[in-house]
């Protein structure tokens, strides 16, 4: 009874309301930061639209030139099981090298190690092509881009090459 008591007392008394009101605006307040900063991200994850064949605006590729993009990290056994095969792949179908083409498409590869979080160029070529794990393949042709989702071994980037070049 005595918090009742007291509870009643600061109301009839002038400074006590606005003091509880003061308290009950801070909790509202609160209540309303929690609910947006916490509830309301997981109530309605954000959309993540599929990034297959989305034109990426640059204008460097042209018609039968395509680029295979390898992400990798050094820290990664994945990428460390990966890298023989996208180097054999390399060695057979890199144009600077060799000059074999898949389906007359001059293939180019470019390697990006994301291992140092603070070099700026790989976080936003991370964020552009919307990598979020290691290894990640992408290939760049027509102004497009296709993300390989297969194991990366040779035969399945040359299947995946010779499908997405024709």
């Amino acid at each position: 009874m005595n918090l009742i008591a007291s509870l009643l007392k600061a109301i009839t008394d002038y400074k006590g309301v606005v003091i509880i009101l003061g308290i009950i605006v801070f909790f509202i307040l609160l209540t309303i930061w929690v609910y947006r900063n916490h509830v309301v991200p997981k109530l309605k994850p954000s959309f993540v639209e599929n990034r297959e064949f989305e034109h990426d605006g640059d204008n460097e590729i042209k018609h039968k030139e395509a680029t295979l993009m390898y992400f990798y990290a050094d820290w990664c056994p994945h990428c460390k099981a990966a890298k023989p095969h996208v180097d054999e792949i390399k060695s057979i179908y890199d144009t600077t090298t060799s000059g074999k083409r898949v389906n007359d498409y001059a293939i180019t590869f470019e390697y990006v190690n994301c291992s140092d979080d603070s070099n700026t160029e790989v976080t936003q070529k991370m964020d552009k092509y919307g990598v979020e794990g290691f290894p990640t393949i992408k290939l760049k042709y027509d102004g497009k881009i296709a993300d390989m989702d297969a194991k990366p071994d040779k035969e399945t980037i040359e299947l995946f090459l010779n499908t997405m070049l024709k």
